[in-house]
């Protein structure tokens, strides 16, 4: 795990304590998925919004 994903992963923690302590269950249950599924996806396979790299001839 890079340091990036380290540092992502325990600001989803923190969100997810606060909605716990919130009663926000489902907001809550939705951030911890979200750190479950960074811990088990490499880092490769993870998709976000940014534009497609592009070769240089």
């Amino acid at each position: 795990m890079n340091t990036n994903t380290g540092t992502e992963i325990k600001a989803l923690e923190e969100r997810a304590e606060m909605l716990l302590e919130a009663g926000m269950l489902d907001e809550a249950a939705f951030v911890i998925q979200a750190i479950e599924e960074l811990r088990r996806t490499p880092l490769e396979l993870r998709t976000y919004k940014r534009a497609p790299k592009r070769e240089v001839a």
